[in-house]
Formats: C-alpha cells, sequence, structure tokens
C-alpha cells in the first residue's frame, strides 16, 4: 500500500485505481490490503469511509484516469476552488462547500473519462520521462512497472475483450490470470496466461525474461520461442537467443539499480541519458567496448564513477553535457 496514502483527501483517495476496485469489489485481493492497511491506521477510517461514498455517488463504472488527464482536470477545479473563494465563505456554509467540491471532483473525473473514452476503442497512453519510473494498474488488477523514457498504449473500454498493449521501451509485467495478455513492441511481442515478466523494446534491443508462469515470445520475423521461469530470450542479429535467469538484476531498475552483462557501452550511457536529465559525448570506440556491471539512478557522479573507472575512463560534467574519454 503507497504510505502517502496518509495524506490523501477523500476526494483523491476516490480517484485511486485500487481503491476503486476494492470499493466496486473488481479484485477481492485488493480488498484484503485495504483491510490490513485500515487496521493498521485506525484513524483513516472516517476518510475512507467519506471516500466510499464519493464513489457511490457515481452511478456508472469510473476507471482510473491517466496522470496526464488527472493533472488537467485538477488543474481546472483548482482554477475554480480557489483558497481565496472558500475564505470567504461563511463558517457554516464551509463544510458544506468543502463536501460539493469533493463531490463534484469525483463526479467532473467520471465525466471526464467518459468524454474521453466515448468508443471502447480509444486507446490510452501512458508514459515515462527521463529519470522517471511509474506504475499503471490495468483494469483487471494486472500491474505494469515502466522503466523510464518508456509507453504503453492499451484500450480500457475493450479489456475485458481484448487484454492487449503496445510497449516502447521496458516495462515488468506482474498478470492477474484470465484471457490471453498480449505486448506487442516494434521487434516481437509476448503472449502470456498469468505470469510476471520483463519486456525490453527499444533501439533495435528485444529482450524477454519471465520470472513466474509462461510466456510465449514472437519476432516480427515470426520466430516463436516458450520461457519458462527463470529463462529468458534476447534478439541478436535477427535471431533468438536463449538465457538462464540466474538473479533478478534484470528488473533491479524498479530498485533504481540497473545491470549490464557484457553489453556495449553505447547501450550503457543510453541509460545513463534516460535515468539522468544529461546529454553523453564520447569517441565512437569507447561506445564499442563491453561493460559488466551497474550503476544507481540515485547520484549522477557515483553512476559515472561506477561505469568509467573499470574500463580506464575519465569523465568531466558540464550542466547537462557529459564528455567522456579515455585516460592518457
Amino acid at each position: 500500500m503507497k504510505q502517502d496514502y496518509l495524506t490523501y483527501e477523500p476526494e483523491e483517495l476516490a480517484q485511486e485505481e485500487a481503491f476503486l476496485q476494492w470499493v466496486r469489489g473488481v479484485n477481492p485481493a485488493i480488498g484484503s490490503q485495504w483491510e490490513a492497511w485500515l487496521a493498521a491506521h485506525p484513524d483513516q477510517m472516517e476518510k475512507v469511509e467519506t471516500a466510499r461514498a464519493l464513489v457511490a455517488a457515481v452511478r456508472w463504472e469510473v476507471p482510473a484516469l491517466g496522470e496526464k488527464r488527472k493533472e488537467a482536470l485538477w488543474e481546472s477545479i483548482d482554477a475554480a476552488t480557489s483558497e481565496a473563494q472558500i475564505k470567504q465563505l461563511p463558517q457554516s456554509r464551509k463544510s458544506t462547500w468543502t463536501w460539493a467540491v469533493a463531490a463534484s471532483i469525483t463526479i467532473l473525473l467520471a465525466a471526464g473519462w467518459w468524454w474521453t473514452n466515448s468508443s471502447v476503442d480509444t486507446p490510452l497512453m501512458v508514459s515515462t520521462e527521463r529519470t522517471e519510473t511509474s506504475k499503471e494498474i490495468l483494469p483487471d488488477g494486472s500491474l505494469v512497472s515502466m522503466n523510464a523514457v518508456s509507453n504503453i498504449t492499451y484500450a480500457p473500454g475493450k479489456w475485458q475483450e481484448e487484454r492487449t498493449i503496445l510497449l516502447e521501451g521496458e516495462a515488468f509485467f506482474e498478470v492477474e490470470k484470465g484471457s490471453p495478455f498480449i505486448v506487442k513492441t516494434s521487434l516481437g511481442q509476448v503472449e502470456v496466461l498469468g505470469t510476471s515478466f520483463n519486456v525490453e523494446a527499444r533501439d533495435g534491443i528485444f529482450r524477454v525474461n519471465c520470472y513466474t508462469g509462461k510466456v510465449k515470445v514472437t519476432t516480427s520475423t515470426g520466430e516463436t520461442t516458450i520461457l519458462t521461469p527463470q529463462k529468458g530470450a534476447f534478439l541478436e542479429n535477427g535471431q533468438l537467443q536463449a538465457r538462464i535467469i540466474s538473479n533478478r538484476n534484470d528488473i533491479a531498475w524498479q530498485d533504481q539499480i540497473h545491470h549490464f552483462d557484457e553489453v556495449p557501452l553505447d547501450e550503457v550511457f543510453a541509460a545513463l541519458e534516460r535515468q539522468y536529465t544529461i546529454s553523453i559525448q564520447y569517441p565512437a570506440d569507447i561506445g564499442k567496448r563491453q561493460y559488466a556491471g551497474f550503476f544507481k539512478s540515485n547520484n549522477l557522479e557515483q553512476a559515472l564513477q561506477t561505469v568509467c573507472w573499470p574500463l580506464s575512463l575519465q569523465f568531466s560534467i558540464d550542466g547537462q553535457r557529459v564528455t567522456i574519454s579515455a585516460n592518457d
């Protein structure tokens, strides 16, 4: 459970997809998590009950909004409900005003979703920027953790009939059992029934690692393989190659740790640029050197030192520009 739920207002809680799934009985597994959270935080009961009432006030199903649509709607709401307006109200009307605003927010969010999804075919895109990771709960409760500079696209209105996601970048999936779940990329697709797996598809790189369950990988040329737990596949010279996964290093990016196993520095520098707001300049021959190691995405200078020192490279930082060179 999110620790910051403790600071949420009822109207914010009523927009959380995990909360909506619990209140509407969509995902029983989430219910036990909320009950445990309430048992640990009994002082939050009143807020939760208020949020429940807000959800109940909306008569149609309200899937959670993506962050970008939430942000746009909140800007409109903030403009109409400034602190100055509230302060001008008599004390006796302030509580009524607060409740009305909260209810209006929920209904406005619902109406905003209804308007933007008037067709079941309307796709929803969720993106991450440089230095950013994000988690998206899908309509069936499946979870997608997205690495930096990635995006997923899917149709919420058609989700029960077709669980298909378009992916650009890298994401870790924890899939609820149900109909076939398909992740499509420009280099190939992955099909599962209920499992956890990681997919990276960017810059000509296509890697799939299976951690639980079973996945079917199909390249854009039609080559197919089946992966079981601790098995992986990657594209090399247009052909799928198999690998054994002996640890969870490939998904440590969720904890801001990025591992590499004998890959060109071109790939490592590209990853650094995604995790930090920088541009890296270096000679072409340096980019072809192989690197095995890791870096953390919480301190730029330490990350560069970790990558450069083992290969006798030096670096300089000038604002958002990083220059890499060989030691003389």
